[in-house]
């Protein structure tokens, strides 16, 4: 990306600081805000408000948008050498996470300066992070390839981006919102979660499972529901409805995908079996993957979750 520029890149951190610059400027020296924003147990000034949103956002934007357009930008090795395609999608987030981690450093001085910590809720960051990585790892999966086949694709990703950064609570607090219905169904909105964590961990003080803030956390144990159930699901009915004289060979290339399943959460073996064969299977796997966010949410499932929602977890 920055092949024949003298800083190289270096160029991925010059960036969003020069932004995070021009922010401060515009909202502590030229509109001069005092009236701050409210969030948690707090007040605080637009800038540091903005400074831990804005920093998760430059990741997650890069993983939206270059986790997309991964297979693409790297099609030369996709043809000339052989090894897994789900690699390039990695390489692109842990590239991503350096320069997330750099900006968090430099964020994290900002804070101390202005009064903000040290704190053992800080540590939370790494919960924060660790989750975001593997999520929009995750996600990149699956847009990568669909944007590989389809140049549409790709430009919906680029056209909603701007959508999804206002619909974020990057500059707002999304739990001021009214009326209460509404505030709920932002809490399925998984940026909203890491850019409140990032809050919680760097402003408030807030536990991860604060009583009062559980809700946005339960919306994630639904992934156990969709993670080790659904593919079973999705397995059997393939099986059932193959040619009686070819299911044991699809019996056992769809055992070790379930299985994979199962124990890591890992569920792209069966999506993938099925995505460009029968897509309207996999529409109608998302509406039953979002009835199981929301019949976690009416029983209050609360189950811990570290990775991706398989037995291991």
């Amino acid at each position: 990306k920055y092949k024949g520029a003298a800083l190289g890149p270096i160029w991925a951190l010059i960036k969003p600081t020069f932004t995070l610059f021009i922010l401060w400027f515009a909202f502590e020296i030229g509109l001069k805000r005092n009236g701050g924003v409210h969030f948690i147990n707090g007040k605080y000034t637009q800038f540091v408000f903005m400074l831990t949103g804005y920093v998760p956002w430059f990741y997650i934007s890069e993983c939206i948008v270059g986790g997309s357009r991964s297979i693409r930008s790297n099609k030369q090795f996709v043809t000339k050498l052989s090894f897994a395609v789900s690699n390039i999608m990695t390489f692109t987030s842990i590239s991503g996470l350096y320069i997330h981690i750099l900006l968090c450093a430099i964020m994290y001085v900002v804070l101390l300066c202005l009064g903000f910590g040290p704190s053992i809720y800080n540590l939370q960051f790494i919960y924060y992070a660790l989750m975001m990585y593997f999520f929009f790892l995750v996600l990149s999966w699956m847009t990568a390839p669909l944007s590989a086949f389809s140049k549409d694709f790709e430009n919906l990703i680029n056209s909603v981006i701007t959508g999804l950064f206002w619909l974020s609570g990057i500059f707002w607090n999304t739990y001021d919102i009214s009326p209460l219905w509404l505030r709920k169904l932002m809490y399925f909105n998984p940026i909203n979660y890491f850019v409140n964590g990032y809050r919680k961990s760097f402003l408030t003080d807030t536990f991860i499972f604060d009583s009062n803030y559980t809700t946005e956390t339960i919306v994630f144990y639904a992934e156990f529901i969709f993670m080790i159930f659904g593919p079973s699901g999705e397995a059997l009915a393939m099986y059932r409805t193959a040619k009686p004289e070819k299911r044991k060979q699809v019996g056992g290339l769809l055992f070790s995908a379930v299985l994979t399943s199962m124990l890591t959460g890992i569920t792209e073996p069966i999506e993938f079996s099925f995505l460009f064969v029968a897509p309207i299977l996999f529409a109608v796997q998302v509406v039953l993957a979002g009835a199981a966010y929301m019949i976690a949410h009416m029983l209050n499932i609360a189950v811990g979750l570290t990775f991706s929602g398989g037995l291991l977890d």
